[in-house]
C-alpha cells in the first residue's frame, strides 16, 4: 500500500475529526462557563468572586496534573489491581491507554479554558473594585492582578507537574476511582474498552 495514500485516507481524516471535536467541545464549554461566571459575578460580592476565581485557577491546575499523570503512568500496576477486582483498575487502564486524548482534554481544553476564564473573572473583579472605590488606579490594578494571576497559575502548574510525575499512578488511580463511582451511580459506561464495544456490537447483532 502506498504510504502517502494510507496517510491521506486514514490518518488525516481521523486527525481532522479529532480537531473538529476539540474545537466544538472547547467552544461549548467556554461559552457555558463564561455565561455562568459572568452571571455569577454580576450578583456576587467581592469575596465570593475571589473564591470563584481561585476555584477556576485550582481547576486548571488539577486538570493539568491529571493530564501529565496519564502520560507518565504505567498500566502494569492497574492490571495487577484488575486481577484482584479493585474498583477503578479497569478505568485506570482505559485512561493510560488513551493518554494522548486525556492529556489533550485536560491540558489543552480545560487548561486553556480555565486560563482564559480566570483572566476574564479577574478583570471583572478589578472593574468592580474601581466602581466601589473610584480613587483606585484601574491600570495599576490590572497590571498587578495579571501578574499575580500568572504567578499563581504558572507556579501552581509547575508544582503540579512535579507532583504528577512523582505520584502518577496514585493520581490516575484517584481519577479512575472517581470515574468508577460515576459509572456505578449513573449506570453509564464512560471507560469502554475494545472488548466492551465488541460485546455491545454482538448483542446488537443478535437482537
Amino acid at each position: 500500500m502506498n504510504p502517502k495514500s494510507f496517510f491521506e485516507v486514514n490518518v488525516l481524516p481521523s486527525r481532522w475529526r479529532r480537531v473538529s471535536a476539540v474545537f466544538v467541545l472547547t467552544f461549548l464549554i467556554s461559552v457555558t462557563l463564561s455565561l455562568t461566571s459572568n452571571t455569577a459575578l454580576s450578583y456576587l460580592p467581592l469575596f465570593p468572586s475571589i473564591v470563584l476565581l481561585a476555584a477556576i485557577v485550582w481547576l486548571g491546575i488539577i486538570f493539568d496534573i491529571v493530564g501529565v499523570a496519564v502520560t507518565v503512568a504505567n498500566e502494569e500496576p492497574f492490571h495487577a489491581m484488575a486481577s484482584k477486582r479493585i474498583p477503578g483498575s479497569r478505568q485506570g487502564v482505559w485512561l493510560i491507554r488513551r493518554a494522548e486524548q486525556v492529556a489533550n482534554f485536560c491540558n489543552d481544553v480545560v487548561g486553556d479554558i480555565a486560563g482564559t476564564l480566570s483572566g476574564a473573572v479577574a478583570a471583572g473583579i478589578i472593574f468592580s473594585l474601581t466602581q466601589y472605590s473610584p480613587e483606585l488606579n484601574e491600570s495599576l490594578l490590572n497590571t498587578i492582578g495579571v501578574g499575580l494571576l500568572a504567578a499563581v497559575t504558572v507556579g501552581g502548574k509547575a508544582y503540579g507537574k512535579g507532583f504528577a510525575i512523582s505520584y502518577a499512578a496514585d493520581v490516575v488511580f484517584q481519577v479512575a476511582r472517581f470515574l468508577y463511582w460515576v459509572e456505578r451511580v449513573l449506570g453509564v459506561t464512560i471507560c469502554r474498552s475494545g472488548k466492551d464495544k465488541k460485546k455491545a456490537k454482538g448483542r446488537r447483532g443478535r437482537s
